[in-house]
């Protein structure tokens, strides 16, 4: 009897643990990174992507949803192919199914006429066999781009971004503004890692383009 009892438990265990390695075989994640995470209006940024999955896929797919206006310019890997909507969002595919991880990067163009921060959201669309579609967040949920001239970070430029710039050129507002990182927010035209009235200079100009 306690034979048995042992046989039965360990079947039980070897159960178990196969059907949770089989479980852990089916997985598929997927991440995207820009070159910037600032943007000049009208400048060109490039997106890399990272799908990595365990498995056998049947058909694999991507839906990349662009701000309003941005567009798609060129896909550097060979294979990829991509369907621009009439919404302007892109449908990335292949028709032989790459293996495991699949690396490609697409380049777009930003609106002339942006003048506040954007983002970009993806989802990976997949089958296995002869399943039901899955659907799989591409993450981050959302690429966030910051507007080049944004410099209070309200999220757009304006006006007040100009007075800022004005203020501190003129040497009666330094406070937070001077420093050495701020480069990174794309708008040290002039490459001195300060604010100043090259930096007014270029805020006026978007904001004249806009209402044009």
């Amino acid at each position: 009897m306690d034979n048995k009892r042992n046989l039965i438990i360990c079947l039980l265990f070897i159960a178990f643990f196969s059907g949770k390695a089989s479980a852990q075989e089916d997985t598929l994640n997927a991440s995207h990174a820009a070159n910037h995470s600032f943007y000049v209006p009208g400048a060109v940024l490039t997106i890399t992507n990272r799908i990595e999955y365990t498995g056998t896929l049947t058909a694999l797919g991507m839906n990349v949803n662009l701000p309003r206006d941005w567009s798609y310019v060129s896909v550097s890997t060979g294979g990829t192919m991509i369907r621009v909507m009439d919404t302007g969002d892109l449908e990335i595919f292949w028709t032989s199914i790459p293996t495991s991880p699949v690396e490609f990067s697409y380049m777009v163009k930003t609106s002339e006429e942006s003048i506040s921060d954007q983002k970009i959201e993806s989802r990976i669309l997949y089958y296995r066999s002869s399943e039901t579609e899955r659907i799989a967040q591409v993450l981050p949920d959302y690429l966030i781009f910051e507007v080049a001239g944004d410099i209070n970070n309200d999220g757009s430029v304006t006006l007040a971004d100009a007075v800022i710039a004005l203020r501190v050129g003129a040497g009666t507002d330094t406070a937070g503004y001077v420093r050495g990182d701020y480069a990174v927010s794309g708008i040290d035209v002039s490459g001195d890692d300060k604010v100043g009235i090259e930096e007014a200079v270029y805020v006026l100009t978007r904001l004249v383009m806009q209402k044009e």
